[in-house]
């Protein structure tokens, strides 16, 4: 599981630094528009915490289809394993069964 998530560190990065980047410009343009004061006006910080929402929406959309398409690829493992395991299990009952005929 690592091995796939590992392949997409560049991507999260990149996610991550433009996440970051308009998270200060929101901070920047809050700040700004409340005249620098800390007694912030709730309308602003509606707008504020809806943007914090989006962002967090769409980071854990991609967390989600990393993890399903990695459950995916352990299905398909899975169940090419058991797909073997029967043919050697098959392959050994038939090789007992012609050792026990001569």
């Amino acid at each position: 599981m690592k091995l796939i998530f590992r392949n997409c560190k560049r991507i999260e990065y990149i996610i991550l630094g433009i996440t970051i980047l308009l998270l200060i410009y929101a901070a920047i343009t809050l700040i700004i528009q409340t005249g620098l004061s800390w007694l912030f006006d709730a309308d602003y910080l509606d707008k504020y915490g809806s943007f914090l929402g989006g962002i967090a929406a769409f980071i854990s959309i991609y967390y989600l289809y990393q993890t399903l398409k990695e459950q995916g690829r352990q299905f398909q493992i899975q169940n090419f394993e058991s797909k073997y395991f029967e043919l050697i299990k098959f392959n050994r009952e038939k090789a007992n069964s012609l050792l026990n005929k001569k």
